[in-house]
């Protein structure tokens, strides 16, 4: 008898022992699968591999390629006076032309029908503000002022 539950205990052990690598072995499956599980359930036993992979390149929308990207690139103009013809502006220049040392043009702006001096462009509203300021100190061009670059 006494053999006899040696032999059951001992059993038991290697049961409960099998039982709890069991567990441990089920506990390590799940932690290494619990981050990203791929299921691949449209591929069939009787489908080739490479005729799947080719079917879904198939379904998958073409990308057009991009020839360039547009970079918005805001300029800051200063603007000296407005004219009523571009005979009146032109005047303006040639009379202003010696005391800056800025390149001057005239535009026609058809948001106010009038004939616009600017200096060039500018990369930086710092920059057009203290060419702005430095222009108030003269008489000729206090009315200077700001505008957005097209």
């Amino acid at each position: 008898m006494r053999n006899t539950s040696i032999i059951i205990l001992c059993s038991l052990f290697l049961i409960g022992c099998a039982a709890q690598q069991i567990e441990n072995k089920e506990t390590v499956d799940t932690a290494s699968t619990s981050e990203q599980v791929y299921i691949f359930d449209d591929v069939t036993v009787d489908t080739p591999v490479k005729e799947a992979v080719e079917d879904e390149v198939e379904t998958q929308p073409a990308i057009e390629p991009i020839e360039f990207i547009e970079q918005k690139v805001e300029l800051f103009i200063v603007q000296l006076g407005a004219f009523t013809s571009n005979e009146r502006a032109a005047q303006f220049i040639k009379e202003n032309k010696s005391k800056l040392n800025y390149e001057m043009n005239i535009h026609y702006s058809e948001d106010v029908n009038l004939y616009v001096v600017q200096l060039t462009p500018f990369r930086t509203r710092k920059e057009a503000e203290d060419v702005r300021n430095a222009l108030w100190l003269k008489k000729e061009f206090k009315d200077s002022f700001i505008v957005p670059g097209k």
